[in-house]
């Protein structure tokens, strides 16, 4: 579903950008703030925001019919409208893209097109941050290449070329 030219990521960047839009504000839910579940790892006002938002951003969560669904709320947030297409790419580059062609793919998605570039990339680094320190305390398979790809697009949003370092 979203490996490269996958005829799926059309209609995902669609989902991402519909959701961005129709999601703010958040309907009214007793959701838990982005700034409180990210506390410690960036400053609030950089990711504080009104939108609802999914944040687990995995293609088994993207359910395909008539229409695609994003299925599986078990994790729901508020706040800023870009942080869903900002996991959304990580997968990206997970499932074989290279960081600038995910980067070009969420172009597409005016809520993550208009995001400030320094507090997307302040996202990643913390999302490196967190994805390496669960890796380190709660070690799983998936999670190795997840932090791999974190990495990647980080290293691309500071420009320097990065060296895979794989987990076993």
């Amino acid at each position: 579903m979203l490996e490269p030219g996958s005829p799926d990521l059309d209609a995902v960047a669609d989902l991402l950008a519909a959701l961005a839009q129709e999601l703010t504000p958040c309907p009214p839910l007793d959701v838990q703030p982005f700034t409180d579940r990210w506390r410690g790892l960036i400053a609030p006002d950089l990711v504080d925001g009104d939108t609802l938002l999914h944040t687990d951003m995995t293609p088994r969560n993207f359910l395909l019919g008539d229409r695609l669904r994003l299925v599986d709320w078990s994790a729901p947030s508020r706040g800023a409208a870009w942080i869903d297409s900002a996991f959304m790419l990580v997968r990206l580059v997970r499932a074989g893209h290279s960081p600038a062609e995910a980067e070009q793919w969420a172009a597409r998605i005016p809520a993550f097109a208009e995001a400030d570039g320094e507090v997307v990339t302040a996202f990643i680094a913390a999302l490196v941050r967190l994805w390496a320190r669960t890796q380190r305390t709660a070690p799983a398979p998936h999670r190795g290449p997840l932090l791999d790809a974190a990495r990647q697009r980080h290293a691309h949003r500071l420009g320097r070329q990065h060296v895979s370092v794989r987990s076993s």
